[in-house]
């Protein structure tokens, strides 16, 4: 079924609920939740604010479409999601994803095995002014956490994660 919203609106302080607190929860078990806002481009902005995660558990993923349209000088920021700071503490990169200063390469940091800042640094650049999927993420395969980064749908890096953690309120900014 389809319907033209001819009165569509943005909305600001959405809250999404993981059961709301009007009703009884459902005897269910909920996987791969996604929330997508919309399938519009939006430049990247020094400091926006674009999520809280009020819980990070160990599994997880974040996706993404980057189009660069020219380089910058100096390390550039892409997203970065983070308990606090820049760097330092277990989780102030969960992840963070920059582009290497005066090229379109990926600089991808997490915190993997004990190191604050792991970080994977893929040879090939992204093409300017085209959309590339990226996808890091943290997954649970056969008991074992798997940090990974795919780039246009091939598998760049994969570790295994022997010091994985949740994390509280951390901050998503793009």
């Amino acid at each position: 079924y389809n319907v033209m919203n001819k009165k569509a609106s943005a909305f600001s302080n959405v809250k999404v609920y993981g059961s709301d607190p009007w009703y009884a929860e459902a005897n269910a078990v909920i996987k791969n939740f996604k929330f997508t806002l919309g399938a519009t481009a939006n430049e990247v902005q020094k400091g926006r604010l674009l999520e809280t995660v009020s819980l990070l558990p160990k599994v997880w993923s974040l996706s993404l479409e980057i189009m660069p349209i020219a380089t910058v000088s100096g390390w550039s920021n892409i997203v970065h999601a983070s308990i606090g700071n820049d760097h330092g503490k277990y989780g102030d990169r969960t992840p963070g994803v920059w582009f290497h200063t005066g090229t379109t390469k990926l600089h991808v940091c997490a915190p993997v095995n004990g190191h604050v800042n792991y970080c994977v640094n893929p040879s090939q650049a992204l093409p300017l002014n085209k959309f590339t999927k990226l996808q890091v993420e943290q997954r649970l395969v056969d008991d074992k956490y798997e940090f990974r980064v795919v780039i246009g749908g091939q598998e760049v890096h994969k570790i295994i994660n022997k010091d994985t953690h949740s994390f509280s309120n951390v901050k998503v900014y793009g």
